[in-house]
């Protein structure tokens, strides 16, 4: 689905009416301006004095090096640096003629200032106003500027060929250039024929001419833009795009903020094939310890001829008594939706819809977890599964010792009321599991420890299933009881342990870097319980419980090193981070995007100056005066399971069940030991990091996989990303088939049934490599960023594209403004 979307929250639409909204960017002075135009400039060291006019209006002063009056109708003619003040401001200028009372002449290097507003032209004729003239609009300070340049407070910036000031909120502008950039050239202008400026209010504009740099591009008849310093109602930039499903795509947001911790955006869209639709998203932040986001969207789909949308909410809150709470709830009308309006691979190629609303709390060493748990599964042929835990409540508690004794405790409960409702189930039950483990760690030398294990596992079902063996016939639930107490033990061998110190000499000091060899072995066993197919599955806690009777060893090589620690800012944050526990009941797929957990730790101080020390330390360089500590760098492991009572490795190595056209027994390989795993990992710095991981098949006695991962950032931030390569061998064989009909090939039919086939033609297995790639460039040439996801297969099996799925992304920021467009292809 290719499309393009720019994002310059500038605002471009061809109507009669718009209005705009635009976030303040830090500007500098205007050039030749007062440093600070709410305040009184100091005044410049003249080489002639100044003097002051005097018989003039109340609150109206005047200074310049040289003032002449004429006293029979008291016009004042001053020349040389004149400055005159009043209540409405200040006004400066080579020469000011002040005549009747009211009306100042300015010409040459003309600037008037009230407030944090500013002008500068070469002439102006100004009007103060009549003070006790009963007409209100004579007493309405007002002026025209000529080849004008000036600012509106906070930030708007233009210059005009003429300028009208009417009062202290009112300013027209005629043929002008418009922007929010402080750039000589600025990056991006409007060009208009007419702007009507209401301080602190909305600019006016007609007959615009957008601009990049100096280049118009567009034209809009009429635009309104927030001259504020609060955020204000306005309509975003629209967003254009392309899809290959629903046509061409223009969005316009309408920002509409409900106070300083609200807003809502509402969008309208509209699609070349679907039709009309629209949304809205609406954000909080409560309190500083809670934000919550919530969006909706909705389009009668012209394709479909069905209404079609998409709700989704995400919350975190943080209490004072420890817990925290996370929502995240999304509602969809139908699977399809995510292929043909999401913008995002992982939420596409999922099949699950979730919702969930938790909360945690975590102790000294155990945790708790409260959650109610919506979560729906939609197959390939149409049909979806609903599960719902209304509630669970699970209680962890990490490895803990007892008391004195040498004994270390853990524990795993839960409850949960569980519903489940599909074409192939139907069940609303109760389920309470507790998983007490004792373990006591040994270590009778220091290269050897010892740790047995022992443990108990007992679950509670208030129903049972009967499978049925006819496919399509769902499952018969009853309201019998039924209970699992499992026992299991297993007790780990690490050593005897070998290592070796290596001595490297710098500048530093002594580094030591450390290598060891560590042989371990764990022996495992685990009772099986008879009834597991009378249980109704959920998640982990219902498929637990095979049998096991084995034995897992391997040799693992660790390479520790000594680095520059960390240093962490004493001023960030504080408190403990809560976490949801490892391996819980129905976890979502992804954490909320809500308030950034990072805000709850202590941010890294900035980087030191690179002194050469503790090679990989932190980004931008290292502090050699921070202490040193051990990290690991590198490790190597190869690792093998054999069961007594299992197998644990089976093949069709000579393609024996592949080419049968009925099952034969014995045609599979079997073995009672796994295939031998290679993983390695080395981490030449804190921010980046490379995997290795490898599988060897016993049966075939070949590499049956190959995969490379890692990431990185580079200490400049320039670069970041992570990739992965996989490759898997074809090892095994296929059916053969024939490309007229796309149907199995058969090399020898029953005599006495020509339609069954006794034997197919087979060919080997294709190769599968797979590369994917997601990263961020920038900036480039200052101000460019790039970013690319993609995914390619290297040798693509028939009717498979080569690169299924890519997205680029260019994005370019300036001071003032920025542009975003994006490219995407998901196959």
């Amino acid at each position: 689905m290719p499309t393009i979307v720019p994002s310059l929250r500038a605002l471009i639409l061809p109507v009669v009416i718009v209005i705009a909204t635009a976030s303040p960017v830090p500007a500098d002075p205007l050039p030749g301006n007062p440093v600070d135009a709410g305040t009184e400039a100091a005044p410049p060291k003249d080489p002639k004095p100044k003097v002051q006019a005097s018989h003039l209006p109340p609150g109206v002063e005047l200074y310049a090096e040289s003032i002449s009056q004429d006293q029979k109708d008291g016009t004042v003619v001053a020349e040389g640096a004149v400055t005159l003040k009043s209540n409405e401001g200040r006004i400066q200028a080579d020469r000011i003629v002040f005549r009747e009372g009211h009306i100042v002449d300015a010409q040459g290097n003309v600037l008037i200032v009230w407030g944090n507003n500013r002008i500068s032209g070469t002439s102006m004729i100004y009007d103060m106003g009549i003070k006790d003239s009963p007409d209100p609009q004579k007493r309405i300070a007002k002026g025209v500027i000529q080849q004008a340049i000036g600012q509106v407070d906070p930030e708007f910036y233009f210059d005009a060929k003429s300028v009208e000031t009417i009062g202290q909120d009112r300013i027209i502008l005629h043929s002008a250039t418009v922007t929010t950039c402080t750039q000589p050239v600025p990056y991006w202008s409007f060009a208009v024929s007419t702007a009507k400026i209401k301080v602190e209010g909305y600019a006016h504009m007609f007959n615009l001419r957008p601009k990049i740099k100096n280049v118009p591009f567009f034209y809009l008849p009429y635009l309104a833009w927030p001259v504020k310093h609060d955020r204000a109602v306005g309509l975003l930039f629209p967003e254009f795009g392309s899809t290959s499903t629903r046509g061409r795509v223009i969005s316009i947001p309408l920002f509409i903020p409900l106070g300083p911790s609200a807003d809502v955006t509402v969008f309208g869209e509209w699609y070349s094939i679907a039709g009309w639709g629209g949304g809205a998203k609406f954000r909080l932040m409560p309190n500083r310890d809670g934000y919550a986001e919530a969006a909706a969207h909705y389009i009668q789909d012209q394709v479909t001829g069905a209404g079609r949308y998409q709700f989704t909410l995400k919350q975190t809150q943080s209490f004072l008594n420890g817990f925290r709470m996370v929502s995240d709830v999304d509602l969809v009308s139908d699977f399809d939706y995510y292929t043909d309006f999401v913008r995002n691979l992982t939420t596409a190629s999922s099949p699950t819809i979730l919702g969930r609303m938790s909360f945690t709390r975590n102790g000294a060493w155990t945790s708790l977890l409260v959650q109610e748990q919506y979560r729906e599964q939609l197959f390939s042929d149409g049909s979806t599964l609903v599960q719902t835990t209304l509630p669970e409540i699970q209680w962890r508690g990490r490895s803990h010792k007892l008391g004195k004794t040498p004994i270390y405790f853990s524990y795993v409960s839960s409850a949960a009321w569980i519903g489940q409702n599909g074409s192939t189930l139907d069940a609303s039950y109760y389920r309470a599991d507790l998983a007490p483990t004792l373990s006591i760690p040994l270590s009778p030398a220091p290269w050897l420890d010892i740790t047995p294990t022992v443990g108990v596992r007992t679950t509670y079902w208030s129903e049972r299933q009967t499978p049925s063996t006819v496919p399509g016939v769902p499952a018969t639930v009853t309201s019998d009881a039924l209970w699992r107490n499992l026992l299991g033990a297993s007790i780990d061998f690490a050593g005897p342990r070998i290592f070796r110190i290596f001595e490297k000499q710098t500048k530093d000091g002594t580094r030591k870097t450390k290598n060891t060899i560590e042989p371990r072995a764990t022996y495992s066993y685990q009772q099986a319980f008879d009834k597991a197919d009378e249980v109704i599955r959920y998640d982990e806690v219902d498929t637990f419980g095979s049998n096991a009777n084995s034995i897992t060893y391997g040799v693992a090589s660790r390479v520790i090193a000594q680095r520059a620690r960390s240093s962490i800012d004493p001023s960030g944050g504080s408190g403990e981070r809560i976490l949801i526990p490892d391996s819980a009941s129905g976890q979502l797929r992804e954490a909320p995007v809500a308030v950034p957990e990072d805000s709850q730790i202590a941010p890294p101080s900035p980087p030191a100056p690179d002194t050469g020390a503790a090679p990989g330390g932190p980004p931008g360089g290292k502090d050699a005066s921070a202490p040193l500590e051990p990290i690991e760098v590198a490790n190597f492991e190869i690792t093998q399971s054999r069961s007594f009572n299992s197998t644990l490795s089976s093949g069709d190595v000579h393609g024996d069940c592949v080419a049968a056209g009925a099952p034969v027994a014995g045609c599979l390989q079997t073995s009672h030991f796994s295939p031998l795993s290679f993983t390695a990992r080395y981490n030449p710095s804190r921010v980046m990091n490379f995997n290795l991981g490898s599988r060897y098949d016993i049966l075939f006695h070949e590499v049956s996989e190959v995969s490379v991962s890692g990431n990185f950032l580079t200490p400049d931030k320039i670069a970041q990303g992570l990739f992965s390569f996989v490759y898997r061998p074809g090892l095994g064989y296929q059916r053969a088939l024939d490309p007229s009909t796309g149907l199995p090939v058969c090399l020898e039919f029953d005599p006495s049934n020509p339609t069954q086939c006794l034997l197919y033609e087979i060919q080997p297995l294709h190769d599968t490599t797979q590369i994917r790639f997601q990263g961020n460039f920038g900036p480039i040439a200052g101000r460019l960023r790039l970013g690319m996801d993609a995914t390619m297969n290297v040798n693509p099996p028939p009717n498979t594209k080569r690169i299924p799925y890519q997205r680029w992304r260019l994005e370019y920021y300036t001071q003032c403004c920025g542009f975003l467009t994006e490219y995407l292809i998901n196959d």
